[in-house]
């Protein structure tokens, strides 16, 4: 009788302990991570385990992979997790953001394929996914799965959202990587994810040693405008089929804004992501900023007056009447493949604009995104 409760105990106390939070231990050593809060690293003899928190439920694990390098079998008594061998040689890329990742540093050779190929814009990025014969698969929405199926990839990265569903991609037999550098809370957050890639390819030291350097960049950056008090107010993007969409005053961009001395009209927002704000509310809380940034997409560059064509309103926000609002065309800038791994070349183009005394521009160093709009 007494062994029956004992084993009744031991069996609800396994019961009761979590499996799936982030707080679930994983023997070895743990890689030092300083910005970013959704990977937790733990080095062990012979394979390396990656722990992704969950960014919309606290304390939960949105995946678990452990990477067992292809020279070494299979270990006995491996930890919880999604098993990839390592490194990925023949992965699907579903974002631009990661392919030109890769092809940062020489890897676009391991890309079996890519989705959404053409809307790339890095005329680099471009030209290396050609010379590698990357193939196309199809929308990151609507992936075609015969064709990953056909290039044997190994490995997908995939963009993760909240309650995501991959649909026939779990089926295929091939791990998924959940890519949620975009929910960390600060720049370099998202860009110390490049130590987790350079770990899945191959490139470890590597990755660790350019992160360092833009690492100390962005610091030194950041420290030239943490004594300015007077900050100029921001306001960014504009409607997009009816809603307005900012970053949230959590998110990495807002980090950044506030990095580089703006006072960001959305920081008291709580939101990591993107938040869907009401054009009457904009204009309560940015009619007289002082700075207007704005990203879009198209054939021709837009102009002050194509604001208001749209929208008449947007003459009542003072930037617009000032004329200063400076747009980045994401159809030109490679601003999507390069502003997310590369936060220090984004937050020196902000410092310009919001504090030109501390960063002055020549004729010689032009913007890498942003362009002032003409009326």
């Amino acid at each position: 009788m007494r062994l029956f409760f004992l084993t009744l105990i031991a069996l609800c106390l396994q019961a009761c302990t979590p499996r799936n939070t982030a707080e679930s231990l994983v023997q070895g050593d743990t890689l030092s991570l300083r910005y970013a809060s959704l990977l937790t690293i733990v080095e062990a003899d012979s394979f390396t385990t990656v722990t992704v928190a969950d960014a919309w439920q606290k304390g939960q694990v949105l995946n678990r992979y452990v990477l067992v390098p292809k020279v070494h079998g299979l270990p006995v008594n491996l930890p919880e997790g999604m098993i990839v061998r390592t490194p990925l040689e023949r992965a699907t890329v579903f974002s631009s953001v990661h392919a030109a990742l890769l092809n940062d540093f020489s890897q676009v050779g391991r890309i079996a394929g890519v989705c959404d190929r053409e809307y790339v814009v890095d005329a680099g990025l471009k030209a290396s996914l050609q010379e590698a014969k990357v193939a196309s698969l199809g929308s990151s929405m609507q992936p075609d799965v015969e064709r990953i199926v056909q290039s044997k990839s190994d490995g997908l990265l995939v963009s993760s959202f909240k309650d995501n569903s991959y649909g026939s991609l779990e089926k295929l037999g091939v791990p998924i990587i959940e890519c949620a550098d975009y929910m960390e809370t600060s720049a370099l957050g998202r860009a110390e994810w490049m130590r987790f890639f350079g770990r899945l390819f191959g490139f470890e030291a590597k990755a660790d040693s350019t992160f360092e350097v833009i690492e100390k960049r962005y610091n030194s950056l950041t420290k030239a405008v943490e004594g300015i008090k007077k900050r100029p107010r921001l306001m960014v993007d504009r409607r997009e089929n009816g809603t307005w969409y900012v970053p949230g005053g959590a998110s990495t961009l807002a980090q950044m804004f506030k990095d580089a001395g703006f006072d960001y009209c959305l920081a008291d927002n709580s939101e990591s992501g993107g938040v869907a704000v009401a054009f009457e509310e904009m204009l309560r809380r940015c009619a007289t900023a002082d700075i207007w940034l704005l990203k879009y997409g198209a054939t021709t560059d837009l102009q002050l007056r194509d604001l208001t064509a749209d929208d008449a309103r947007y003459a009542r926000f003072q930037p617009w009447q000032k004329g200063q609002v400076y747009a980045c065309n994401t159809f030109i800038q490679p601003y999507y493949e390069q502003a997310p791994f590369h936060p220090d070349v984004l937050l020196e183009e902000l410092i310009r604009l919001a504090h030109p005394q501390v960063l002055p521009t020549s004729e010689a160093e032009r913007p890498t995104f942003f362009q002032r709009i003409v009326p």
